[in-house]
């Protein structure tokens, strides 16, 4: 909709961003949302940067936690990857079943198959 302005939507979006951290730079959800535009945009560092400090913000966040270990795995950085799938392995309790799925998911990427499979 905004490239029908000429306004690139990514340009767009990075600006109301740039805007929002100005103002409220203590909210996880800012860097949780940067960090998915990044990660869409195929820029994995950038969207790790982004994904650590929502996680730093707020560290029982489980989403901020699976975008950040899904942004590693990524990134090709493994073993940042299975120890925070591990984190996140003890912090879930009662979540839901995708959340489990995820963990699971995320345990498999990086070839942690036993942690896979317990996760399920």
């Amino acid at each position: 909709m905004l490239g029908a302005y000429g306004i690139p939507a990514i340009e767009k979006a990075h600006d109301a961003l740039v805007r929002a951290e100005k103002l409220a730079p203590q909210k996880p959800i800012l860097y949780i949302q940067w960090g998915r535009i990044r990660a869409l945009h195929g820029d994995a560092q950038g969207a790790v940067a982004m994904f650590e400090k929502a996680v730093a913000l707020n560290p029982d966040i489980i989403e901020s936690r699976i975008r950040l270990a899904t942004a590693y795995r990524r990134a090709e950085e493994k073993d940042k990857a299975l120890r925070e799938y591990r984190a996140i392995a003890g912090m879930i309790g009662d979540a839901g079943a995708q959340t489990y799925v995820d963990l699971a998911v995320g345990f498999s990427s990086v070839d942690a198959w036993d942690e896979a499979i317990m996760a399920t």
